[in-house]
């Protein structure tokens, strides 16, 4: 085994590597590397620790925020998914054919045209709280506009 050992270490040509390190080093901007190590001497560690330590809190008010929008959004389509299928019980839209409404200015357009006073009436609580909406839905595309 050191016979072997000897052989391997015999083909390695030491000053031919040793000239490749030299060349390598040689390309290096020692410069540059200076000004690096001198940009993370002045980083203050302090201050990050203490931004990292807020960061926390903040972060889990931002996600508490965003768990009351994401409730309040469900709401909001639950309300427009039952407006839509009583619409549908009362036969004045199909879902499966797709649809178009709009609200706006205190009327309702279904699939282009205005919408009965008796129409309006029954939905008037959804309405009122829905000023304007637009929402149109066919095979595999919708769109929903709420001002």
């Amino acid at each position: 085994m050191q016979a072997e050992l000897a052989e391997v270490l015999k083909s390695v040509d030491m000053a031919k590597i040793q000239k490749e390190v030299q060349k390598s080093l040689a390309k290096v901007d020692w410069e540059k590397v200076k000004a690096e190590i001198e940009k993370v001497k002045n980083i203050d560690f302090k201050k990050i620790k203490d931004e990292m330590k807020d960061l926390g809190p903040k972060m889990e008010k931002e996600l508490k925020k965003a768990k009351i929008e994401i409730e309040k959004a469900k709401g909001e389509i639950k309300e427009f998914k039952n407006f839509t299928e009583g619409l549908e019980n009362d036969g004045l839209i199909n879902k499966k054919e797709g649809f178009s409404l709009k609200h706006k200015d205190g009327e309702l357009f279904i699939n282009g045209n205005k919408a009965s006073q008796m129409t309006y009436t029954k939905y008037r609580s959804f309405l009122e709280k829905h000023k304007q909406f637009n929402i149109k839905i066919n095979d595999d595309d919708f769109k929903l506009d709420i001002d």
